[in-house]
């Protein structure tokens, strides 16, 4: 990779300020069919962790790019994520690698591996809000190996890979005073504009399904003597954990500690309360 990321870094922000001082096309001038366009893809949660699911959302753009000198070489767009709970600890994966959960499978990562990609979010660290930054660059005179320019057809630009740890919904938006005026993309012939943002778009995440019964230590379908040995081994003693947190979360406070034991024997002993939903623990 002949570009390293503090000159990829260098050019977007350069870019940004350029852009944001000077103008420039919010539709690409020269394109006499539809508006090339930008919107985010909502999808299902990718997989669960034990207290926690990742999703993965699709950053798309469409063009009708015919001839070569309207191709797309160089893009880069900036979101303003948010998450609607705060409890749900959400944070955006950062990744510039071709292979890495950002940009494999795009139309710009593996396999078609253009020179350069960036991802970065202001302020530092990772819990939402946070603005986040997506770009690459093909070349202007790309070598042979590099993937192919963006030409008519709908493209996956970038991944927008989230962890949360409770259910929320998070909402992407490029059009949001907490970012600058810097979404730009570039033709093959250097013509710059703006593709038209369709949406500020909000995703759902929940668990897909109920899979235990909260206080279902063991997993084997019911609660009894059994789960609350599991407990204390597991909580006191170091022995094997459950598949989810939730199982022994008996209070649904987000964390597993011995209030969630005295739960669990007030239950099964006193006639206390019963063990509280939370999670995928909700049967």
């Amino acid at each position: 990779m002949r570009k390293t990321k503090a000159v990829i870094l260098g050019l977007a922000f350069s870019l940004f300020s350029l852009l944001a001082s000077a103008g420039y096309a919010q539709q690409d001038p020269s394109d006499s069919g539809a508006r090339d366009t930008i919107y985010i893809k909502c999808t299902p949660p990718d997989f669960f962790d034990k207290d926690s699911i990742m999703v993965s959302f699709d950053f798309m753009f469409w063009t009708d790019a015919t001839f070569p000198n309207e191709y797309i070489v160089n893009w880069t767009t900036a979101f303003f994520i948010t998450s609607s709970n705060p409890g749900a600890s959400a944070r955006v994966i950062v990744d510039e690698k071709a292979d890495g959960p950002v940009f494999k499978g795009t139309a710009v990562g593996y396999p078609n591996d253009w020179e350069a990609r960036f991802n970065g979010t202001y302020p530092l660290g990772e819990t939402l809000p946070k603005v986040v930054v997506y770009g690459a660059i093909q070349d202007l005179l790309p070598p042979a190996n590099v993937g192919p320019s963006l030409s008519a057809g709908t493209h996956i630009l970038a991944h927008i890979p989230i962890i949360v740890k409770d259910t929320t919904t998070i909402c992407i938006d490029t059009e949001t005073t907490e970012i600058p005026e810097g979404n730009f993309f570039i033709r093959n012939d250097i013509m710059m504009y703006r593709p038209f943002w369709i949406k500020k778009t909000c995703c759902p995440v929940t668990p897909l399904t109920c899979l235990y019964k909260p206080g279902d230590a063991n997993g084997n379908g019911k609660v009894d003597l059994a789960d609350l040995i599991f407990m204390v081994n597991y909580i006191m003693k170091g022995g094997p954990a459950p598949v989810f947190e939730c199982q022994v979360d008996l209070n649904a406070d987000g964390i597993v500690t011995l209030l969630d034991i005295v739960v669990a024997v007030n239950y099964l002993f006193k006639g206390g309360n019963p063990p509280l939903k939370s999670w995928a623990c909700c049967l």
